[in-house]
């Protein structure tokens, strides 16, 4: 098992479980998650607004006025969720667009991987434009569906890394198995030696 393979298999099995966490109800992540982010840009808007406060630097009006903003909606997220929700599903639907229109271009230009490889990647990256569409339309939705559906790219995107990689893994140790063997083929133009040992026989 290479460095590699056990890197991917760590990142997708962290992302199947974090997927599986979206669909507990329970466990409410996606709240937990906005109540986080929410709480580290408060904490952070709070810095700036002390640093602008204590420090006498020439940017000191910008620090106060972006420590007032980053503690406004870091307010907001904590307190309310729902106006977070809707900002963090527009802005996770945008970067689910970006990134699958960047990966498009990649399959496009990359010809060295197989046929299934790419078809797999392909369809892939189709659902997640799809999702980040839905995500940006329909962001002032229920908030169970779209954990719902973050849990459920989660959970896909692990599965298909493990798949993929296997399948090149699979691929090269047939290549390696290929050219081991060509080294094995006798070459029919070389000059065969025949080695004859003449004895003399007479007594």
């Amino acid at each position: 098992m290479t460095k590699d393979f056990k890197v991917t298999l760590i990142e997708s099995i962290i992302y199947i479980i974090l997927g599986v966490l979206f669909f507990i109800p329970e466990v409410n992540l996606l709240q937990i998650i906005l109540c986080i982010i929410g709480a580290a840009v408060l904490i952070f808007g709070i810095y700036l607004l002390v640093r602008g406060i204590i420090d006498a630097l020439p940017t000191r009006n910008v620090l106060i006025a972006g420590g007032v903003v980053l503690i406004v909606i870091g307010i907001l997220f904590v307190t309310l969720v729902w106006f977070a929700f809707a900002v963090i599903s527009v802005m996770v639907g945008i970067l689910f667009i970006a990134v699958s229109v960047v990966e498009l271009f990649s399959i496009i230009k990359d010809a060295k991987s197989s046929l299934a490889n790419r078809i797999v990647s392909l369809l892939v990256d189709v659902c997640y434009l799809t999702i980040g569409i839905l995500l940006i339309v329909n962001c002032s939705n229920s908030f169970q569906i779209v954990s719902y559906i973050i849990g459920g790219v989660l959970i896909l995107d692990g599965i298909m890394n493990i798949i993929i990689t296997i399948f090149i893994i699979k691929e090269a140790k047939k290549n390696i198995v290929t050219v081991d063997n060509s080294k094995n083929v006798v070459n029919d133009d070389d000059p065969i030696v025949i080695d004859v040992d003449v004895t003399n026989d007479n007594d």
